[in-house]
C-alpha cells in the first residue's frame, strides 16, 4: 500500500507528519512517487481560524472528485477534526476521521482495512489508552511527502504539546487539549537518533512549547542539553514559536553559551497594545514585550526576531492598532505574521464588545504586512558585512547554492558545500531581498 500526506498549519502538525509517516512505512507501506496514485491520502488539518478549516473541507472534496482517486482512501486527522463533528467530513467525502488520542494507531487503523474494501467512511472514536509518542523520522518539511535518498536538511523534534492559558480568541485548548511535554530522556534519545541520522538542523517545536516541563528541568534546560549533543555531530538547533515572557532569560543565557543554538526566536505577540492583550487573556504587557526586544538586541544586536499579530481583535481601535504598528516599526523582524481575527465558536473573543469589522481588520492587515515588508528589509541590511551560517538546501549548476541563515533569511552564495551540510558566507549586499556575495549585474534598461 502507498501513502501520501497533505498537512495544513503550523510546525507542529507537520512534526506529527513525519510521525505519521514512519507508522506507515514501520507497518508496511510505501510512500508514493510523484506520479504514482496513492492508495491512501492522510490530510492532517488546522483550526487555527476559520480559512484553515474551510481549507480542510475543500481539500477532501477536491480529492474525492478527482477520478483519479475513486479508490483511494481519504483519512483526516488534526486540529479541525476536533472541533467539528466528523459526519462532516465524511459528507465531504472522507473515508476515515481519526480523533487526537487515536493519532499513534493511525497506521495501524488504516492498514487493517483493506485498500480493495469499498469505503466505509469510518470514525475512529477516542480510546482510553495512553497516548504513546514514536520517535519522529522527519521525511518531509515539504505538504506532501516524498521519498528521497538524501538527507533532508532539517528535521522538526515534537517535545510539548497542549496549551491550557484560555487566551480569548484561541482555540488551540479545544483541539489540543492540556500541556504535555515529552519527558527528558525520550526527547533526548530523539534528537540522537535524528543527529546520527545526518540532519544538521533540529527545530524544537511544541504547542506551547515555553511550557515545557520535566519535573525542575523546563525548555531552556532541555534546549541547552539538546545543544551539546549536536555540537559532537556539528548541527544547529533551533527554537520554534516561544510564548514571550515565560523563560526568557534562560533562553538568551543558553543563546549566549550555545554558538550552535540559531540566533532566532519567533513570539506571538498578537498586538501591541496592553489593553488588547489584557483583554485577551495574554501574560503580559506591550511594555514588556519592549524590554524584551530590546534586552534580546543589547545582548545579541543581529539575533533575528519573527512574530504573530492578529488585527480587528476586540477593543482594538485605531489608538491601539498605531501601538501594535510602531512596535513593527520600532524593532526589525525577520517576519511578521498577519492574521485578521477569525472568531473561533467555543472562544471568549466573540463575545466581547468593540470588534472592529472584519473589513476594518483585513485593512489594517495589510497595513501592517507592508510595515513588516520595511522591518524585515532594514533587518537583512544589518546582515551586511557579517559572516552567517546557512544550511544548503539547493545547489545550482553554476556554483551557486542557496540556503537560510541562523536568523531566518534567504542567502544565495557560490560555495563547494554540498547539499544538506552547515557553511559560512559574508554577504555583501541584498539582491531582490537575498543575502548574496554575488557581484550585481547591471540591469536591463
Amino acid at each position: 500500500m502507498t501513502v501520501a500526506f497533505k498537512t495544513l498549519g503550523c510546525r507542529l502538525n507537520q512534526a506529527e507528519e513525519a510521525d505519521f509517516a514512519a507508522q506507515f512505512l514501520a507497518a508496511g507501506c510505501k510512500l508514493a512517487d510523484n506520479d504514482e496514485t496513492p492508495d491512501i491520502l492522510v490530510l492532517h488539518s488546522c483550526a487555527v481560524t476559520r480559512a484553515a478549516e474551510r481549507e480542510t473541507f475543500r481539500q477532501i472534496r477536491t480529492w474525492r472528485r478527482d477520478p483519479a482517486l475513486v479508490h483511494t482512501k481519504i483519512v483526516v486527522t488534526g486540529c479541525a477534526v476536533s472541533c467539528n463533528a466528523p459526519e462532516l467530513f465524511r459528507d465531504a467525502g472522507a473515508d476515515f476521521v481519526i480523533a487526537k488520542r487515536n493519532l499513534p494507531e493511525l497506521a495501524s487503523i488504516i492498514v487493517a482495512s483493506s485498500p480493495h474494501q469499498p469505503s466505509n467512511r469510518q470514525t475512529v472514536k477516542p480510546s482510553n489508552q495512553p497516548v504513546v509518542a514514536s520517535l519522529p523520522h522527519q521525511l518531509s518539511n515539504c505538504q506532501t511527502v516524498k521519498p528521497s535518498n538524501q538527507y533532508h536538511k532539517r528535521a522538526l523534534l515534537k517535545v510539548q504539546d497542549g496549551c491550557g492559558f484560555g487566551c480569548a480568541y484561541c482555540i488551540v485548548p479545544l483541539t489540543r487539549g492540556k500541556p504535555v511535554s515529552r519527558p527528558w530522556n525520550d526527547a533526548l534519545a530523539a534528537a540522537e537518533t535524528l543527529l546520527e541520522k545526518g540532519y544538521k538542523e533540529i527545530v524544537l517545536t511544541g504547542c506551547n512549547l515555553a511550557c515545557y516541563r520535566d519535573g525542575t528541568r523546563g525548555l531552556a534546560e532541555l534546549t541547552d542539553a539538546i545543544c551539546g549533543l549536536a555540537e559532537h555531530y556539528g548541527a544547529r538547533i533551533r527554537l520554534g514559536s516561544v510564548e514571550p515572557c515565560l523563560c526568557d532569560d534562560e533562553i538568551l543565557s543558553v543563546l549566549l553559551a550555545r554558538r550552535n543554538l540559531c540566533r532566532f526566536l519567533h513570539y506571538p505577540i498578537q498586538a501591541g497594545d496592553s489593553a488588547v492583550l489584557q483583554a485577551m487573556g495574554r501574560r503580559y504587557t506591550a511594555e514588556q514585550i519592549l524590554s524584551l526586544l530590546q534586552r534580546l538586541r543589547e545582548k545579541l544586536p543581529l539575533i533575528g526576531l519573527g512574530a504573530d499579530f492578529i488585527t480587528g481583535l476586540p477593543g482594538e481601535d485605531e489608538t491601539a492598532f498605531a501601538q501594535t504598528c510602531a512596535l513593527v516599526d520600532e524593532n526589525p523582524f525577520v517576519h511578521i505574521h498577519v492574521f485578521p481575527f477569525s472568531p473561533r465558536q467555543g472562544t471568549r473573543a466573540p463575545t466581547l464588545p468593540n470588534r472592529p469589522s472584519r473589513t476594518v481588520a483585513k485593512e489594517r492587515a495589510a497595513r501592517l504586512r507592508e510595515l513588516g515588508d520595511s522591518s524585515a528589509a532594514t533587518y537583512r541590511n544589518l546582515l551586511i558585512g557579517h559572516e552567517t551560517q546557512v544550511l544548503v538546501e539547493k545547489r545550482t549548476a553554476d556554483g551557486f547554492v542557496t540556503g537560510w541563515n541562523e536568523g531566518y533569511v534567504l542567502c544565495r552564495f557560490r560555495s563547494d558545500a554540498p547539499v544538506a551540510t552547515l557553511t559560512s558566507f559574508t554577504p555583501t549586499h541584498i539582491e531582490d531581498g537575498v543575502l548574496t556575495d554575488e557581484t550585481p549585474q547591471p540591469k536591463a534598461r
